[in-house]
């Protein structure tokens, strides 16, 4: 059993519907995952070495106001900035989805529809997940950016103690990039799904969307926003 839980981060990534509600991205875990198998997730994982050393190279520049940054309960700088960066970097590996643009002064996600950008972007995609480059290296060959400005923080949830691994998990919130369309990781998760926190919900009680209760009572938090401004504006 672990004696202190790891760093993570996972990302609520979020449509908007014709209807008066949101819609979430969710993935199935493997069955073989050690980790809360066969349940349906948001994406995330656990903070490496490379999510510590990018967050440490942000808090020493002046990217944007390093205040927006700043998560409770904790107080360094490159710390906070991490927890984005972990976020930023495995929904990339999970999903394909990549929160990072050209440079600072666009706030234009790549056009992974365009299919040179698709072809070149999902091969440093697969790169990243046989660990044959790192995500730190892929931004600074394509002089990419984590666009942690898309991102907010939502919710802190942590492992009881009476689990063999144990999480401490930042939980954050964002808009589905435009152009870009998830692919989930087939050595990770065995499906995905857009999906109204409501249904999700209505599922999960019928015992047939399994959930852990962080996800599930962020779920219902969601329930109450009608659209994706009104969720970031929480």
């Amino acid at each position: 059993m672990l004696d202190k839980p790891l760093q993570a981060a996972t990302v609520i990534i979020t449509r908007d519907t014709t209807y008066d509600y949101l819609e979430v991205l969710m993935l199935k875990r493997h069955p073989n995952n050690s980790f809360a198998p066969s349940v349906f997730v948001f994406p995330g994982g656990a903070m490496d070495d490379v999510d510590k050393d990018l967050g440490a190279e942000y808090s020493e520049e002046s990217y944007q106001s390093k205040e927006q940054y700043v998560i409770p309960g904790i107080s360094k700088p490159d710390e906070s900035i991490s927890f984005w960066v972990t976020a930023i970097r495995e929904t990339f590996e999970e999903t394909g989805l990549l929160f990072a643009t050209k440079n600072e002064d666009t706030n234009e996600y790549l056009n992974l529809h365009e299919q040179n950008n698709y072809t070149l972007i999902k091969e440093y995609r697969n790169q990243i997940n046989q660990n044959t480059i790192s995500f730190n290296s892929f931004l600074e060959k394509e002089q990419l950016r984590p666009a942690l400005e898309k991102l907010k923080y939502f919710s802190h949830w942590v492992t009881p103690p009476f689990f063999p691994k144990r999480y401490d998990t930042r939980f954050f919130i964002a808009k589905a990039p435009n152009a870009q369309s998830a692919e989930y990781h087939e050595k990770e998760h065995t499906e995905q799904i857009w999906i109204s926190p409501q249904e999700a919900i209505n599922l999960h009680y019928n015992d047939e969307f399994p959930l852990v209760v962080p996800t599930l009572m962020t779920l219902k938090e969601l329930t109450q926003f009608s659209s994706v401004s009104e969720a970031l504006l929480n």
